[in-house]
């Protein structure tokens, strides 16, 4: 049951980043001033902010939620 709570905070965390990140891209499509920064910082942001999304769900995922939830709370 609490497992199932945390992957849905979980979840929620990464919609919002998600909807962050499109944002940013948005704004990084549509205001800047030189064509050329504009997709080097596009490069930029994307390969860096996929990373740390990937990264951040594969550390997420390795932790054994069960057991720790099993230690902490009971």
């Amino acid at each position: 049951m609490a497992y199932t709570i945390i992957l849905s905070f979980y979840e929620l965390i990464i919609l919002i980043y998600v909807l962050t990140a499109i944002f940013v891209v948005y704004h990084l499509l549509a205001y800047s001033i030189n064509l050329q920064t504009k997709f080097a910082m596009l490069i930029l942001f994307v390969a860096v902010s996929s990373t740390l999304l990937l990264s951040n769900i594969a550390l997420f995922f390795s932790v054994n939620w069960k057991s720790f939830l099993s230690q902490t709370f009971f």
